[in-house]
């Protein structure tokens, strides 16, 4: 094997190896202040009378890239997943004290006319 060759490969395991560490770094608890602000501002704009979404709690599972703006990673109800996503995606927060890349769960009610 070539010194490229060899070099070229542990390039390859370092890099999958930083990528296995990311994925396996453990959800943060709730995120707090500024952050959270600016996204119940913006599910507080949701119109939800049109979306068929029932009384229910679900954990927004998100994370912020190097440009400030939310990713939302799962909110494990279907309905509400593609709302979420839709709505939150790509927009700029101060994110203040989250940490890029970093996943983040934010429990998150939604009540029903009838509740």
């Amino acid at each position: 094997m070539s010194i490229k060759n060899t070099i070229l490969s542990l390039g390859l395991s370092v890099a999958l190896g930083a990528t296995s560490f990311a994925a396996a770094v453990p959800a943060s608890k709730k995120p707090q202040g500024v952050a959270v602000e600016k996204i119940q501002k913006i599910i507080d704009q949701l119109d939800l009378e049109r979306s068929d979404v029932a009384t229910s709690t679900v954990k927004l599972k998100f994370m912020v890239n190097e440009n400030n703006e939310i990713i939302v990673l799962s909110t494990g109800d279907s309905k509400i997943d593609g709302l979420l996503k839709g709505n939150l995606n790509y927009k700029s927060i101060d994110s203040g004290a989250l940490v890029p890349y970093k996943v983040y769960i934010l429990p998150i009610r939604f009540e029903g006319e009838n509740s």
